[in-house]
């Protein structure tokens, strides 16, 4: 059940969500990522809190949530382009570097 209720909404968010265009993209990039890290592979049918909650399964979001704002920077409602621009730039880098 949660994971056709995933699939649907992550499909069209902007649809059936109501939210639009950069928002959708977010919430697609976003959510595939907690999803693919919640519901595991199609055998296995128990969510998978531990994976998701993990320090790994925590970075693999955050990451995830750099890349959707750094290619979406619309999403942003700051107002002043000078922060927006810096801090587009910081999570561009920040998502490119790995863990050692």
């Amino acid at each position: 059940m949660v994971r056709g209720t995933a699939e649907t909404v992550l499909w069209d968010p902007e649809k059936i969500l109501g939210f639009n265009e950069n928002e959708g993209a977010v919430i697609k990039e976003i959510g595939g990522t907690v999803a693919d890290l919640l519901l595991g592979s199609d055998s296995n049918r128990q969510l998978q809190f531990q994976r998701l909650f993990s320090g790994q399964g925590l970075d693999t979001v955050f990451k995830s949530t750099l890349k959707a704002v750094t290619d979406n920077p619309y999403i942003l409602k700051i107002g002043h382009q000078g922060f927006k621009k810096v801090f587009i730039e910081v999570a561009d880098q920040v998502e490119t570097v790995q863990a050692p």
